[in-house]
């Protein structure tokens, strides 16, 4: 734990006197009470004291390191118990949740509660830019109603493949009715308006026909909140059945990712999971929880921070977080390394429309390392030929998104999924790549916006660079993975 966190039994102590005073203060406005001011800006955690698996992990880690946080931004720190409270306000149908109000406005954090960066990104953006009440709607996809919170299976079924696929003429509404009989707890939904506290699992299928009939089918199962790792992966293990019976077979392999879905939920330590509020709707008033009045002297509002349309790597943010890192796969892990020098432009479509978006990253591969001086070194001459080899870079033309956000700008506080396809060149070798991402607009510590790319893709290095990995097992040694979080900030200023 970071130095000045209390510690957790002096937390816990906090936790319920926090729930305790605002269980009062609930009972006295009721009563027609005055009920206290508000900070001028605050972070407000809810939690529940049901005593659950996750409720514990969140109370002794995460609780520690928010109220580190929050005294870092500098803005005040209330945690409500919705059980000592008896009730939780619009918006708030699980738990943990977290959210954050000033004199602006009100905005509910959406993203995994560990993630402590997109934490402070939430709190930077809201200071700003308050969020507005439009819902986020799907259409004909399972969704699974739990209380006041709803979750939805956005589902992908891609193109069959094998030797046998050519006799394999089910398409995709067959398929995804299939999936659905599968599915005890999500029925199919014609339409589904999704607030702050909703949650989507994405889920990916691959249909495969051996030359002997055999339908397999292998899947992964994605958090909206990480878009581009899966949180469950059965690429190795289909489920299997004949060929004619297709139903059996994605019904299964849809079973098996409800029940992770299932099990997640309650045993997520990454910050996907919660417990439903089962307490009655309030509202944020009687909670103690009024928006404070405008600061006496304040002349910024929310529209002074706008988004644009081209943008440029910001030197500065990725001199405090590694634009580019790398790492062989375990066992092999511990070979790894950054790029420290990226550049790069990004430039919206029109509207703001990430998915017309075009863009160009470079690095300079002299700027590699691992942290060793003399490994350093020879990764420059021997492998990367820095001095014939000045540049690798990524150049993207298209952008496949999420359908949900497909005809929409670009906002703060979203992320969207979105895949983006291109090409990668390094030692002037190109290749077509297509990388995963999640890709969010925020407001930095200055006030400004910036726009973070975040995403994972692989490359066979000895098949397309003839470069050969550390000692071990050759489909280990020859693959790297890369992860990026490359941060931008508007061009031209």
């Amino acid at each position: 734990m970071r130095g000045g966190i209390v510690s957790g039994g002096a937390l816990l102590l906090v936790v319920l006197v926090c729930g305790v005073f605002v269980a009062a203060s609930h009972a006295e406005s009721a009563a027609g009470g005055d009920a206290p001011s508000s900070p001028a800006e605050q972070l407000i955690v809810f939690i529940d004291s049901s005593g659950s698996a996750l409720q514990v992990h969140f109370r002794d880690e995460t609780l520690p390191e928010l109220e580190a946080l929050a005294d870092e931004l500098g803005v005040a720190l209330s945690v409500v118990d919705v059980s000592e409270a008896g009730g939780s306000p619009p918006g708030v149908g699980l738990t943990p949740l977290i959210a954050f109000q000033n004199w602006r406005g009100r905005s509910i954090y959406q993203g995994r509660y560990e993630t402590l960066d997109r934490v402070r990104n939430f709190v930077r953006t809201a200071r700003f830019m308050p969020q507005g009440d439009d819902k986020l709607v799907r259409e004909a996809l399972p969704a699974w109603d739990r209380g006041r919170a709803t979750l939805v299976t956005p589902i992908k079924v891609t193109a069959t493949r094998g030797p046998g696929a050519d006799a394999f003429d089910l398409k995709p509404p067959a398929i995804t009715g299939h999936l659905a009989s599968g599915m005890e707890r999500f029925e199919v939904a014609e339409r589904v308006e999704l607030g702050r506290s909703d949650r989507q699992w994405y889920m990916d299928f691959h249909p495969y026909v051996a030359e002997d009939g055999t339908l397999f089918v292998s899947s992964e199962l994605y958090s909206q909140f990480h878009c581009h790792e899966p949180v469950a992966s059965w690429l190795d293990d289909p489920v299997s059945g004949p060929v004619d019976e297709p139903e059996q077979v994605f019904a299964a392999a849809a079973a098996r990712a409800e029940a992770e879905i299932v099990r997640l939920l309650a045993e997520s330590e990454l910050g996907d999971g919660f417990d439903v509020v089962e307490v009655p709707e309030t509202s944020w008033e009687n909670l103690g929880f009024a928006l404070p009045e405008r600061p006496a002297g304040n002349t910024v509002d929310a529209g002074d921070v706008e988004l644009v349309r081209s943008w440029r790597v910001d030197t500065a943010a990725q001199e405090q977080t590694p634009a580019v890192q790398f790492a062989f796969p375990a066992p092999l892990d511990g070979y790894s390394g950054e790029a420290t020098d990226i550049t790069g432009e990004v430039v919206l479509g029109d509207g703001l429309k990430l998915a017309d978006s075009t863009g160009t990253f470079t690095a300079d591969p002299a700027s590699v390392t691992m942290g060793e001086s003399d490994l350093d070194a020879y990764i420059h001459s021997g492998l990367l030929e820095v001095g014939k080899f000045d540049s690798s870079s990524f150049t993207f033309d298209r952008v496949d998104v999420d359908e949900a956000f497909a005809d929409q700008p670009m906002s703060f506080g979203t992320i969207v999924p979105a895949v983006l396809h291109g090409e990668f060149t390094m030692k002037d070798v190109t290749l077509p790549l297509s990388v995963p991402m999640s890709v969010e607009a925020y407001v930095g510590d200055d006030g400004r916006p910036r726009l973070s790319f975040t995403g994972s893709w692989s490359l066979d290095l000895m098949e397309h660079y003839g470069i050969e990995g550390p000692p071990g097992d050759d489909a280990i040694r020859h693959t790297l993975r890369y992860a990026c979080r490359i941060v931008l900030e508007p061009a031209g200023e």
